[in-house]
């Protein structure tokens, strides 16, 4: 467990000064994040993570970018009345796209349907600018909410060296 800390924190420190990172750095680094909360939520947890076509090591990304989402989930899954919390966290790589959905848990306490939260949709709200900035009309967001559960699916155009 410290190792993988050392490394998740060697990641947002050293890693990310870059524009671009490979994908696969960005995966562990999301993969490291949920062994955290894996030991958080122990048996509360179903989770459903595929990784799919992030064979190249060209294949690169804006770092940082997809863990705000995946930090939601866990966030949001958390605070739900539900016995057992479901993520769904699918990333693949196909025709110049790199095509990444997450599904989560999502049925709030009453209290946090009422309770202002000045924070809250800040780091989305700075990720979707960053996606603006960084891949212009390259990328694709959308997010909705049905059924107990909020979706997200992001397309990014694959950029490589």
């Amino acid at each position: 467990m410290v190792l993988t800390f050392n490394l998740t924190l060697r990641y947002s420190v050293y890693e990310t000064r870059v524009q671009f990172i490979p994908l696969k750095n960005e995966i562990l680094y999301i993969q490291n994040y949920i062994e955290f909360e894996i030991i958080q939520t122990g048996d509360k947890l179903v989770l459903d993570f595929e990784i799919e076509g992030v064979n190249d090591n060209n294949l690169l990304i804006a770092p940082m970018l997809l863990i705000i989402f995946v930090e939601n989930a866990f966030k949001y899954a958390k605070i739900t009345r539900a016995l057992k919390i479901f993520i769904s966290i699918k990333l693949h790589v196909k025709d110049g796209w790199i095509y990444f959905s997450i599904i989560n848990s999502h049925d709030l306490f009453p209290q946090y349907l009422t309770e202002s939260d000045e924070t809250s949709g800040v780091g989305l709200h700075h990720t979707l600018k960053r996606l603006r900035l960084i891949y212009g009309e390259d990328y694709d967001y959308k997010s909705s909410q049905e059924n107990g559960s909020y979706n997200v699916e992001l397309s990014l155009k694959v950029i490589s060296i």
